[in-house]
């Protein structure tokens, strides 16, 4: 409320104080009320998004260590300590065991400490079992870490402050990558435990937001967060929004008292949700998470002059720089057209990475080394300005707010499955077809996106949640009046 009056005193009448001096004054007491206005849902954002940070380090953990498991960084005691070179397919289940416990649904540093402690344990079993435990806590943080960013933030910033979960996971991935070019894969593991603890220390400081505490009728204590994370006492207007929206008798008077059962069949309800499962599905089948978990397998296997080590390093960095980059386009440029982009980047880029592993695997790929690196490099710029942030920003969106917490539950545990499969087929293909194989379909995944996005996916930019919702009820209001209609004309 005080920021808010000092805007407004400056009085070109005062002494020493012109017309002109006018701008500069409130231009420079406005940026102030701006910091203000935001600094507490920048805290909350950042604390909120760390849980995305550690899931980084956990999906990337697998990149550098699984090479340090199979002693393929020539050191001999890890290697030895490992009992034996992992086989393919022992591989390919440590490295997607962590979507998988993540489907079940835990702490990420139990996950993290079980896997460093199984270094003296010398047991292939307790590396899996720590995977799995990892996956729980991720199931678990990523979708309410997501919807606690999107109901704690205003509208207008809604799509910046919604992709600084993605950042976070995006410099834990970069951050990973670097640690485990010089830590061994038990060193790691017990770095990425100490930033768990962190973690939580962080979360007793940050309140729960006023959407889910007027679901729970604490009105005051609603009342508190909402002025805390904007910054003033003066919120009546959209704390009375709020309010009236969770308020008991709200659901009465909705569709005449019908159940909450019957209003879930809604086609108003449910395609939003169908739009965040198929965003979902193509986010995972575009084969990020496979380049992710598999990034130093992949540079070794195309043989080429750059060090694996050091393409993985940069293949990190600049999925993150990316990533931050998009979180300034998304609120300007809008959802759907940085999609669109996104997709046809990543479509080109896996296309290429298939030709080359083709033309290699004909014996013709002499000359064209600088193909994986760059093709990954785009595509992980291409990912990281669309499909990285904007599907989950969309999940806070467009699902309606009375059945948010099941329809993102559901499309949480969709995502994680997918994962589970795309990382779980890519040994099981590429040994079948190629590497070629697995990025063509990659590709072609890719670009059916595209297709949907631009024909199924309306945009959301600038529009609060409740505009949102009345969006997708007027377009199937409308459709059910048509058909009325027709029906009507028909009889007669």
């Amino acid at each position: 409320m005080l920021f808010r009056k000092k805007v407004f005193e400056v009085n070109p009448t005062d002494e020493g104080i012109s017309h002109k001096d006018v701008p500069k004054k409130f231009i420079k007491q406005f940026k102030t009320v701006v910091k203000l206005k935001y600094l507490h849902q920048t805290i909350a954002t950042l604390i909120a998004s760390m849980g995305y940070f550690i899931g980084g380090l956990a999906r990337a953990w697998s990149a550098p260590g699984i090479p340090s498991l199979q002693g393929l960084d020539l050191n001999e005691t890890v290697y030895a300590l490992a009992q034996a070179p992992l086989s393919k397919e022992m591989t390919s289940w440590i490295t997607s065991l962590t979507p998988m416990g993540a489907m079940c649904a835990f702490l990420y540093s139990i996950g993290f400490g079980l896997l460093g402690s199984s270094f003296y344990t010398s047991y292939v079993e307790a590396i899996m079992v720590s995977r799995i435990v990892m996956g729980f806590s991720l199931g678990l943080c990523i979708p309410a870490a997501q919807i606690y960013v999107t109901e704690s933030v205003d509208s207008n910033v809604r799509g910046t402050f919604g992709s600084f979960p993605a950042i976070a996971m995006a410099l834990g991935i970069a951050i990973c990558y670097i640690v485990g070019m010089y830590l061994p894969w038990h060193f790691l593991s017990f770095f990425c435990t100490g930033v768990s603890v962190f973690f939580g220390v962080f979360l007793i400081f940050i309140p729960e937001t006023p959407q889910w505490l007027l679901s729970k009728r604490k009105e005051n204590e609603a009342r508190r967060s909402l002025e805390w994370l904007r910054g003033t006492s003066d919120v009546s207007s959209e704390f009375e929004d709020l309010n009236q929206k969770h308020s008991p008798d709200q659901a009465k008077n909705n569709k005449e008292g019908d159940s909450k059962r019957q209003r879930i069949w809604d086609k108003a309800m449910l395609e939003p949700f169908f739009i965040s499962l198929i965003l979902m599905g193509f986010q995972q089948w575009s084969g990020v998470n496979a380049c992710i978990f598999n990034i130093v397998f992949i540079f070794k296997s195309a043989e080429s002059d750059i060090s694996s080590d050091l393409s993985t390093v940069m293949f990190g960095m600049v999925g993150f720089v990316a990533t931050l980059g998009s979180a300034f386009l998304v609120d300007r440029a809008g959802r759907r057209p940085l999609l669109m982009i996104s997709g046809i980047l990543m479509g080109l880029t896996m296309g290429l990475l298939g030709l080359f592993f083709h033309l290699k695997s004909i014996g013709s790929s002499d000359g064209y080394d600088w193909i994986p690196i760059s093709s990954l490099v785009v595509f992980m710029i291409g990912y990281s300005l669309g499909f990285a942030s904007i599907p989950y920003v969309l999940m806070g969106e467009i699902l309606p707010t009375q059945f948010k917490n099941l329809f993102s539950g559901i499309a949480a545990f969709y995502n994680l499955g997918n994962t589970f499969l795309v990382i779980k087929l890519f040994s099981n293909i590429s040994s079948s077809y190629g590497l070629q194989g697995v990025f063509w379909i990659y590709s072609g995944c890719s670009f059916a996106c595209v297709v949907f996005v631009f024909f199924c996916l309306p945009e959301t930019k600038g529009k609060s949640v409740s505009e949102i919702e009345y969006l997708f009820h007027c377009k199937w209001a409308s459709k059910a009046s048509r058909n009325m209609e027709n029906d009507f004309i028909t009889k007669l």
